[in-house]
Order: structure tokens, then sequence, then C-alpha cells
């Protein structure tokens, strides 16, 4: 086994030996895996006391957990993550560690990228319920909460695709992050090639990608913020404008919900197209 995560182990083990915080049901003290977790948690479940394991800024697949993090978890009633994260080292450490113990760890189902409307919906239900597992006399309140939250996203979410389509985002091609695909596809944007992180790409694949651009005539380049960018040397070969888009809430000031955050990448979106067109 890697050194990391036994260090992990080792310091989890520690802090479970120390007398455990007092939690009730009336507030629950929980850990959320991410920051769009915590988004979910805190507007259907508000009493509850949430703490992260990844701020917004950081990519979710690059993270071990610190010393500061086995406090959190010796403290909390449950761990919220989503279905991916238990595949991260860092994260498997914590599942073994945990085993036996009094704290729950709930993996929730991510079928694809949370920051479209879509999967939000989907997301949140699931939180939803994890939150009933732990709370099953409040299951109607928690799916109530759900279903006025998911009301919402659809409103918010039809709101942009207006502004969109208005900016004409379907006659637009582009160059994105892989990570942000999902979410550009959405928007209604023509996508002409996509790519990985800078470290995970050969001079070959970037060739391609540029080729790609260039063919398609690809006016902006659409990085991934978690993702560590890549973009500015493409949108420089392109000519072409370059956008940076968060996949969490809590990384661009002033987003610290997923509406906030969805909105914060349109209106960079629609920024960047409309400098564009009147550069054209």
């Amino acid at each position: 086994m890697p050194a990391r995560p036994i260090i992990a182990m080792l310091l989890l083990a520690a802090a479970l030996l120390l007398p455990p915080a007092q939690a009730t049901a009336e507030e629950p003290r929980l850990i959320a895996g991410t920051t769009i977790i915590a988004d979910i948690v805190h507007d259907i479940r508000p009493d509850a006391q949430i703490r992260t394991l990844i701020p917004g800024g950081s990519c979710p697949g690059h993270y071990d957990l610190r010393p500061g993090d086995m406090r959190l978890l010796h403290d909390a009633q449950a761990t919220i993550l989503h279905d991916w994260q238990t595949g991260q080292g860092g994260i498997r450490a914590l599942i073994e560690a945990t085993q036996g113990g009094s704290m729950r760890v709930i993996p929730i189902a991510t079928p694809g990228n949370p920051m479209t409307p879509q999967t939000q919906e989907l997301c949140t239900l699931a939180v939803a319920e994890a939150l009933a597992s732990l709370a099953p006399e409040r299951r109607e309140d928690l799916l109530l909460a759900a279903a006025r939250r998911n009301d919402s996203t659809r409103d918010t979410a039809a709101q942009l695709l207006a502004h969109f389509a208005k900016a004409g985002a379907s006659e637009t091609p582009v160059v994105c992050s892989d990570m942000q695909a999902p979410f550009v596809r959405w928007a209604g944007f023509s996508i002409a090639a996509t790519y990985g992180r800078p470290a995970d790409m050969t001079p070959d694949q970037l060739a391609r990608v540029i080729d790609a651009g260039r063919a398609a005539s690809a006016r902006l380049v659409i990085d991934n913020l978690q993702s560590g960018g890549g973009g500015e040397a493409i949108a420089e070969e392109l000519g072409a404008r370059h956008v940076v888009l968060s996949n969490f809430p809590d990384a661009f000031p002033d987003t610290p919900t997923w509406a906030a955050t969805i909105t914060a990448n349109a209106e960079r979106l629609l920024t960047a197209l409309s400098a564009q067109r009147s550069t054209k």
C-alpha cells in the first residue's frame, strides 16, 4: 500500500480514539466530499453543520487527507461523497479506517457533470435520500426541499439557455476542456475538439486539438479551473478568446452555490462571445 494512504489511516485511527463530539438529530454534523454536495446539504438541511473536504478551487482527483481533516471526520455523524471519490487514494483510506466506527460514509451516484442542470437535479435527489437515511423521520420534508431546489434549478437553466440562444451559442464553434464539455454542450455550443489536463497531453495530442479548432474556426477556448488551465496556448494559436469556467461552487468570488456558479460561468461565456463578435 502507498505511504500516503497508510499515514492517513494512522492519523484517522488516532483521531478516532478521542472522545466523540456530541451530535444530535436536530443539528447533525456532516462532511461533504465537495462543494457541490455541501451546497445541496445546506439548501435542503440548513440546520446541519457542514464541513467540506475539498475546496471549490482544488482538483478533486488530486487530494490527500490532511491531519486537520481527521478531527473533522472524528466529529462527524456522516460523510457524503460522490461515488467517483471512493476510488481515490485518500478517500479509500478514509473509508477503510472508518469501517466499524460510528461515522457513516455515504457515496451518492453522480451520473455526469453536476454543473449541468440535469445532473444537478439527480445529485440533489441523491443527497436528499442520503440525508433521509440519517433522519428517516424527516424524509418527507427533505424530499420536498429537494423538489423546491430542483424547481429553482430548472428556472435558472431556462433563463440561461435563453441568454445563450440569443447570443448565438449554437453558431459558435469552440474548443474546450473535456471536463467542461458536458456543460458547454448543454449551453448549445458546437464543440470542435476537447483536451485533457495539460500535464497529461503529448505534443501530438495538442497539435491535433489545434488543427481541429483551426479547421472549425473555433472562436472560444474554454478551460476548466480545477484542471489547471492549459487552454491559453491553444487560444493563442487559434486567435480565439480564452475563458475559464469552474466545475464546483466557491471557486470564483461570491459563488458559494451551484446557482451562483453556473450563472458566473454563463456570464464569462456570454462576455467572451460578445467581445469576440465585436472584434470580428
